[in-house]
């Protein structure tokens, strides 16, 4: 039986590589279609059955949405594969409680520049080479020590907190360490004084602390946390209270761990002293968001880490997940690995039934 895939993607900076991914899987001998669902679409139950009768496998950028819904209008769906390392428009937990597993690109190459386009972010934040630049154009007036403030702090001696510590939140806390940081982390799912594997290993470095205990400490923190869909922000007005007057907020994850409104608020009249943004709750940030407005803050289009090494090495992992899946398989690299023993039975059940 030939197998089938479809591609589900609008984000025109992924298309060289579903482009090349198609390549691939043609050679293959596999059968790809691409298509889009809009809101309405995706609404409407008939259109997906269309869509979905025949696909073993579906492809999503990160700007494409798979609900529950789309994957209940699938019956040959196996598995689903983002090529880059984020999830969150696909309901994973949907996708695991009906046995399809789910593929992504976590490669250590996107691990490695996450976390040095991380580290970046804090020294930037602290030295301000944006305001070293505005002196040399003649825009800003050099600091005296006395009635023009330095501005430039050194990353040593300050702390550090990391909000999550999964593969990212652990590769900046190594890279940290030569710096003379202090380091503090807080995990969502593990209690804050037994660290764990693959914890254990951090813990002579790394202070394992409640979150809020980790925003009133840090003067930097820095967000490498799961989005999770339908929560709500996970810095909110309130955990930006607790934060020190001065300090520093960093965000490379995912735009929804933060209240916009009140990040706004916080910037502007305290106590949050700067700020470095590159991911938001809307994509790309609307021209009309405040924090445009503000020196403050850093904002970059969900770019700062996406490194020519990363984009290679998202290719073959693309193309091993569907291959493995297809094969009958689990992906090499699976975001719901506890649902393989599911997965299996689906396949079963799929092998079991009538052709056509």
């Amino acid at each position: 039986m030939t197998r089938a895939v479809v591609f589900m993607h609008d984000d025109p900076v992924l298309t060289a590589l579903f482009d090349a991914l198609e390549h691939g899987l043609r050679t293959h001998g596999v059968e790809v279609r691409r298509d889009t669902l809009d809101t309405a679409q995706l609404a409407d139950a008939c259109t997906l059955r269309t869509i979905f009768a025949d696909v073993d496998v579906a492809v999503f950028s990160s700007r494409s949405r798979c609900p529950r819904a789309l994957i209940d209008a699938a019956p040959r769906l196996r598995g689903i594969v983002a090529p880059t390392v984020g999830t969150e428009t696909i309901d994973v937990a949907a996708a695991s409680a009906r046995g399809v597993l789910v593929g992504h690109g976590a490669t250590q190459e996107n691990v490695v520049s996450m976390a040095e386009a991380t580290v970046m972010l804090m020294l930037s934040m602290l030295y301000r080479p944006d305001h070293t630049q505005q002196v040399l154009r003649g825009e800003r007036q050099r600091p005296d020590g006395k009635t023009r403030p330095r501005w430039a702090r050194t990353l040593a001696g300050r702390t550090v907190g990391l909000v999550g510590f999964g593969r990212i939140g652990r590769a900046v806390a190594a890279r940290l360490q030569p710096f003379g940081a202090t380091i503090l982390a807080a995990r969502r799912s593990h209690a804050p004084d037994a660290p764990d594997a693959p914890y254990a290993p951090y813990a002579p470095c790394v202070e394992f602390v409640p979150l809020d205990v980790l925003l009133e400490r840090s003067d930097v923190v820095s967000l490498h946390a799961d989005a999770r869909a339908g929560e709500p922000p996970l810095i909110d007005a309130a955990a930006l209270a607790r934060l020190k007057p001065g300090a520093i907020m960093i965000n490379t994850a995912r735009g929804s761990l933060i209240d916009e409104k009140a990040l706004h608020r916080a910037l502007l009249d305290g106590p949050l002293g700067a700020a470095a943004l590159d991911t938001f709750a809307v994509e790309p940030l609307p021209a009309d968001s405040p924090l445009r407005q503000l020196d403050n803050v850093w904002l970059t289009p969900h770019l700062v880490g996406h490194t020519e090494e990363m984009f290679a090495s998202f290719l073959p992992v693309a193309l091993d997940n569907v291959l493995r899946l297809i094969a009958g398989d689990p992906p090499s690299m699976c975001r719901n690995p506890e649902a393989s023993t599911a997965f299996y039975a689906r396949l079963a059940t799929l092998r079991r039934a009538p052709a056509g």
